[in-house]
């Protein structure tokens, strides 16, 4: 299978293709473990946030973080 893929990729690209690397660090692409592990370095960042800027709002969704801020008071907003 690997073989066949690789004829085929060459007849889309010619010489284009690279020889297979071994990765000394990090994790390959697409690897199944990159999610994870990046969801295990960024987990501390959520309580972080709120504990040192109260009233800020996070979600955290897969490799997505958003926050936002909102109060009634838009002096407060804006400091």
């Amino acid at each position: 299978m690997h073989h066949w893929i690789e004829l085929h990729i060459r007849s889309k690209f010619g010489a284009a293709v690279t020889k297979n690397r071994q990765t000394r660090q990090g994790l390959p692409q697409g690897s199944v473990l990159s999610p994870i592990l990046f969801n295990i370095a960024i987990n501390d960042l959520v309580p972080y946030l709120i504990n040192s800027y109260p009233g800020v709002q996070t979600i955290l969704l897969a490799d997505e973080l958003v926050l936002w801020y909102g109060d009634q008071d838009i002096h407060i907003i804006q400091d």
